[in-house]
């Protein structure tokens, strides 16, 4: 006896023949199995929250305990971006023990902004025992913007959430945009040389460093 039904894959009703049926035609079935076996699209958001630099800058909120070190515009979000990418470029080019970190000018605790002005591309291991150091340059978030109770976050929900608020649009854009970004991979001693320049570090005592 026919019955009516939902369609499981365009939730239209139609009459059903048989009580097994779940698709009100060839089409929907077909279209409902490719559907579970191909890749879904992912939102923008969730590009977002599954990339590397999302993740750092999650990390660098909660040690902060507010979003208000992050950077105020686009052209500062590309240039922040460009940074991470940079270093991710020169981490994977490197050989082993020879890596670099992003390290704040301002140190993070002196209530340092995480915005390219702020920050370098060193070495690890002069990262590492530099610490807290206060360097000659940098960029500092004013306390009364630093305590806004409106950018706080104490958990990783509530950084991500306080980022996407107030910087989702900036970040979308960046990865909407990333062709637009220029990198061009050259010997991996070249790009030491030219990142470093900043930092006025001694490329030979990098490497002697790095082969100790």
């Amino acid at each position: 006896m026919a019955r009516l039904k939902l369609c499981k894959h365009c939730g239209k009703e139609f009459l059903a023949e048989r009580s097994t049926s779940e698709f009100c035609s060839d089409k929907c079935r077909v279209a409902h199995n490719r559907s579970l076996t191909q890749p879904k699209r992912l939102t923008p958001r969730q590009k977002i929250e599954g990339s590397t630099f999302f993740n750092r800058l999650v990390n660098e909120a909660l040690r902060a305990g507010t979003v208000r070190i992050f950077p105020a515009g686009q052209e500062q979000w590309d240039k922040l971006y460009q940074l991470h990418a940079k270093a991710a470029i020169l981490n994977f080019s490197l050989p082993k023990g020879q890596g670099v970190d992003i390290s704040h000018y301002c140190p993070a605790v002196k209530r340092g902004a995480y915005e390219a002005d702020n920050l370098g591309i060193w070495p690890a291991s002069v990262n590492k025992s530099h610490g807290s150091k206060d360097m000659p340059y940098g960029k500092v978030v004013p306390a009364s913007s630093y305590r806004d109770p409106a950018y706080k976050c104490l958990t990783r929900a509530e950084a991500k959430k306080q980022i996407l608020h107030h910087f989702g649009k900036y970040i979308t854009n960046i990865q909407r945009d990333g062709k637009k970004i220029n990198l061009p991979l050259t010997h991996f001693t070249k790009q030491v040389k030219e990142l470093m320049k900043r930092e006025n570090i001694a490329f030979e005592k990098f490497l002697s460093m790095s082969k100790s």
